[in-house]
């Protein structure tokens, strides 16, 4: 899977997903072409494969202390015991103070070391356990191999004090 992230000027963010790897060098192309040829206004992407999928959000401008550390603040605040609570806590934590909204075992490992946490002995095992039917604290995202979300259920069971904020 190759994912693309850029933070533009503006604070808007740009995110192009593929996972067809016949088509990764196309998009590095593309994407190299027009950041070379940018305005200052900022970035536009074209000419992508159709495998590729785009997305912007404007989250208008970069705040990532402030983001950081409510993040940080909310993740310790729970104080969670388990590896597989750990991860439904960073997960929930990213998608509301730093804009992820779907974590796969590489975020996850950059998300535990900006709280200081332990990594579990294998992230992957861990969100799949998570997302077992006998937890169902997280779910897989469709169409996006090897990422998740939380679920309404981990919401409930890990996350009962802070409330939904879907």
């Amino acid at each position: 899977m190759l994912k693309l992230t850029i933070d533009q000027p503006n604070g808007s963010r740009i995110i192009i997903e593929c996972s067809d790897p016949q088509s990764y060098s196309d998009i590095i192309a593309s994407v190299s072409t027009n950041l070379f040829s940018a305005n200052l206004q900022g970035i536009s992407i074209s000419d992508l494969p159709d495998t590729a999928i785009l997305y912007e959000t404007n989250s208008g401008p970069p705040t990532a202390s402030f983001n950081h550390d409510n993040f940080s603040q909310f993740c310790h605040n729970l104080e969670p015991i388990s590896d597989m609570q750990r991860v439904v806590v960073v997960t929930e934590g990213a998608r509301r103070f730093l804009g992820i909204e779907q974590v796969s075992r590489h975020e996850l490992e950059s998300l535990f070391s900006a709280v200081s946490w332990p990594k579990p002995h294998n992230f992957l095992l861990t969100l799949r356990n998570a997302g077992s039917k006998k937890f169902g604290w997280l779910r897989r995202v469709p169409g996006n191999s090897g990422y998740y979300t939380v679920t309404d259920k981990g919401q409930q069971k890990i996350l009962p004090e802070t409330g939904s904020s879907r």
